[in-house]
C-alpha cells in the first residue's frame, strides 16, 4: 500500500464521516484505480451503495471485499444486511454467522442474526439452561439473566428477560434489565422503551430512572437525562452512582461547580470508591484547582492503585502543573487506560522498548505516533537528539505527515501504519521520548524550526498566492470532532470575524470546513478558502511558510506552525490541554509563540478581543 493511497482512504473516510459521501465515493474509486483489491475502499464503497439504497450494488462491493480479504467481519455483516434488503434471509443467515465466527463478540451480528432467522422461519438453539428455564419462575429467570448479562452472554439474558415478562408481563424489574442488556447490545432506541414500560408498572424504581438517564445522555438527550438522574436522586437520595453520573453530564455541559458537587455527594456516600475520588480530581482540574485535584487523585490512588484511569489523570495535572519529572513516569499508564485508542489501537511492536538507561549507539529505533497529528508533530522534535546519541531512527506516523516529516533531520525513514514494520532493533512511542530523556520544565527541547517545507510545494503556493499586499494572516478556528475535548477548543469562523477588521490579508488553513461555517465563509469574501485542495500537511506547511502570523484554536496546525517556527497565537479554553500549563502566555515548546486564554469558561469574545489589540499594536 502506498502512502499516496493511504492519504486517499484517510481522506474519503473523513469525507464520509462528514456525509459527503460524493466525494468520499470519488476518493475510493481513485484507491481502487490503485489497487483494485483494496478491501477496505470496496467495503467503503459497499456501505455508501447501502446508504444511497442501492443494495444490490452494495451487495456486490462486499462480496469483492470478502474475496479480497475473506477474514473481513464488518463485510460479512453489511453483506447480510444488504442481503436482508433484497429479501434473501437464508444467505444473510450465513453472512451473519460467517461475521459471529471470524468475530465472536460481535453482539449486532448475533442481533442481526435472530432477525434473519424469523425472517425465515427458524428459531436460533437455545443453551440447555434457557430450555429449562420454561419452568422457572418470572422472577427466577430474571435473576439467572442478570447473572448471564454479567458474564457477557447478553443475548441469552435477553432471551431470559423476554421469558420473564412472558410469564409476569408488568415485571418492572425485567424491563429494566432488559433495557440494560439492549442497550449492550446497541439498541439504544429499544432500551429507552424498555425502560419506559418499568417506569410505566413501577415509578418508584430509582434503577429504571437512572439507567434511562445514562442511555439518554450517551445519545445526546441532556436535558431528559438530566430530568431522569433528578428523579432517581428524589426517589433515592442515597443513589451514589446517580450523582456521580449526573455529574459526569454536567461536566459535559461545562457546568464544572455543579459538577463537582455531585461528586463530591457521591463521594461522600461511599468514601472508599477510587472512582468517585478521581472523578472530583477531574472536576477540580476543570476548574483549574489543580493542587486540590492532585490530593484526590492521590486518594484515589491509595484507595486503588492500579486503577489506570486515575493515574492517567493524575499525569495529566502533574503535566499541567509543569511538573514534568513525575509527570511523564505517570504518563506511562496510558497504555493500561481501557478506554484509550492509542496507536491507532493496534499492539505496539514486540521489540524491546527504549529506555532512559538504553545505549541506542549503532541500533535502528523504531519511533513511531501514537495519539493525534499535532502530538506527532509536537514531539517528533526528539528525533534528531536521538539520531545525535547515534542511533539509526526509523518514524512511523500518519500518512498525511509522512511527506513533510520525510525531511526531519535525523529521520532514516518513515513509513505508515498500514505498512509492514522495518526490520529494528529498538521500539518506542514519541509521547515516551520526554521521559527516556528526562524532560523537565528547564531542559524542553525548544530547537525553533525544525521542520522544512519542500522547495517546489513552497514555490506552488507562492505562485497561487500572488505578491503579497499587506500583512498575512493565517486563520484556524476548529479541530477534529473526533477529539474529545473538541467543544471545548473549536470555535465558530463568526468567532474569529473581529480579526478581519484588522488592515491584513487573511488565508483559512483549515482543510476541512463544517457545515456551521459554510454560510459564513460564503459571506467572507475576504477570508481566503482552499480546502480540499490542501492536499496533506506539506501543502498546509507551505502555506503556513507564507504568512507573517498564524491565528489557532489548538489544534495540529498550531502546533505546524509552530514546528516551522512562525509566529503563532493559540486560543485556549479555560481549562486548556496540559502541555500549555496555568497562568503563562509563552510556552517552552514553541518559543515564537503566545496564548491566549479564556479567563471565563465559554468566553471566547473577551480572548479575540485581546487578540485583535495585540495584532493591531504589531
Amino acid at each position: 500500500m502506498t502512502a499516496q493511497t493511504v492519504v486517499l482512504m484517510e481522506q474519503g473516510l473523513a469525507m464520509h464521516r462528514r456525509n459527503d459521501l460524493a466525494g468520499a465515493r470519488a476518493r475510493f474509486e481513485q484507491v481502487l484505480a490503485a489497487d483494485p483489491q483494496h478491501a477496505e475502499a470496496l467495503h467503503a464503497l459497499g456501505v455508501i451503495s447501502a446508504q444511497g439504497g442501492e443494495p444490490a450494488a452494495a451487495l456486490g462491493y462486499f462480496d469483492r471485499a470478502i474475496a479480497s480479504d475473506p477474514g473481513y467481519a464488518m463485510a460479512h455483516f453489511n453483506r447480510g444486511i444488504s442481503l436482508m434488503e433484497l429479501q434473501r434471509p437464508d444467505e444473510a443467515i450465513k453472512s451473519y454467522q460467517r461475521a459471529i465466527e471470524i468475530k465472536p463478540d460481535f453482539d449486532k451480528a448475533r442481533t442481526n442474526l435472530r432477525v434473519a432467522m424469523k425472517r425465515a422461519g427458524l428459531e436460533l438453539p437455545r443453551p440447555p439452561e434457557l430450555q429449562a428455564a420454561t419452568a422457572w419462575t418470572a422472577e427466577a429467570c430474571q435473576r439467572r439473566g442478570v447473572k448471564l448479562l454479567d458474564a457477557g452472554r447478553r443475548e441469552d439474558a435477553l432471551a431470559l428477560f423476554d421469558l420473564a415478562l412472558a410469564k409476569s408481563p408488568q415485571f418492572a424489574e425485567a424491563h429494566c434489565c432488559r433495557g440494560i442488556a439492549l442497550k449492550a447490545l446497541g439498541q439504544p432506541a429499544l432500551a429507552i422503551e424498555a425502560y419506559g414500560q418499568a417506569i410505566r408498572f413501577k415509578p418508584g424504581l430509582p434503577a429504571a430512572h437512572y439507567n434511562l438517564a445514562m442511555v439518554l445522555h450517551a445519545e445526546g438527550r441532556l436535558g431528559e437525562s438530566r430530568a431522569a438522574y433528578d428523579r432517581a436522586i428524589a426517589l433515592n437520595p442515597s443513589y451514589a452512582k446517580a450523582y456521580n453520573n449526573r455529574g459526569k453530564l454536567l461536566l459535559d455541559q461545562g457546568r464544572f461547580e455543579e459538577a463537582l458537587a455531585d461528586y463530591q455527594r457521591a463521594r461522600e456516600i461511599n468514601p472508599d470508591s477510587a472512582a468517585f475520588w478521581c472523578n472530583c480530581g477531574v472536576a477540580l482540574q476543570a476548574l483549574n484547582r489543580s493542587t486540590e485535584a492532585l490530593a484526590c487523585y492521590q486518594q484515589a490512588l491509595e484507595r486503588q492503585p492500579d486503577f489506570a484511569e486515575n493515574r492517567w489523570n493524575r499525569a495529566l495535572c502533574l503535566l499541567l502543573s509543569g511538573n514534568f519529572e513525575s509527570g511523564w513516569a505517570e504518563y506511562e499508564w496510558r497504555w493500561r487506560h481501557p478506554r484509550l485508542r492509542l496507536f491507532a489501537g493496534r499492539q505496539p511492536p514486540a521489540t524491546p522498548r527504549l529506555t532512559a538507561d538504553t545505549d541506542p549507539r549503532g541500533r535502528t529505533v523504531l519511533l513511531y505516533a501514537e495519539q493525534g497529528l499535532g502530538d506527532t508533530l509536537q514531539f517528533c522534535r526528539y528525533v534528531p537528539l536521538l539520531a545525535a546519541r547515534g542511533a539509526r531512527v526509523l518514524l512511523q506516523a500518519q500518512a498525511s505527515l509522512l511527506p513533510l516529516l520525510s525531511g526531519l533531520e535525523g529521520v532514516a525513514g518513515v513509513c505508515t501504519y498500514q505498512e509492514k514494520l522495518p526490520a529494528h532493533d529498538l521500539q518506542c512511542p514519541l509521547l515516551s521520548l520526554p521521559a527516556v530523556f528526562g524532560t523537565r520544565l528547564d531542559t524542553v527541547p525548544s530547537p525553533g524550526r525544525y521542520l522544512r517545507t519542500t522547495p517546489d510545494k513552497l514555490q506552488a503556493w507562492r505562485d497561487r498566492l500572488g505578491p503579497a499586499r499587506k500583512r498575512r494572516i493565517g486563520l484556524v478556528w476548529t479541530g477534529s470532532t473526533a477529539h474529545s475535548g473538541d467543544r471545548w477548543r473549536s470555535i465558530t469562523l463568526a468567532d474569529l470575524l473581529p480579526l478581519l477588521e484588522l488592515d491584513a490579508e487573511f488565508f483559512s488553513l483549515q482543510k476541512e470546513l463544517r457545515v456551521a461555517d459554510e454560510t459564513t465563509l460564503r459571506a467572507t469574501p475576504a477570508l481566503r478558502h482552499f480546502g480540499e485542495d490542501l492536499g496533506d500537511f506539506s501543502d498546509t506547511a507551505a502555506l503556513c511558510e507564507l504568512m507573517d502570523h498564524v491565528v489557532s484554536v489548538d489544534t495540529s496546525v498550531a502546533h505546524l506552525a509552530g514546528a516551522l517556527d512562525k509566529p503563532v497565537s493559540i486560543l485556549l479554553p479555560f481549562s486548556p490541554d496540559w502541555r500549555w500549563m496555568l497562568d503563562r502566555e509563552d510556552t517552552p515548546w514553541y518559543p515564537r509563540t503566545r496564548l491566549y486564554r479564556q479567563q471565563v469558561a465559554g468566553d471566547w469574545a473577551a480572548v479575540i478581543e485581546n487578540l485583535r489589540r495585540d495584532l493591531q499594536r504589531t
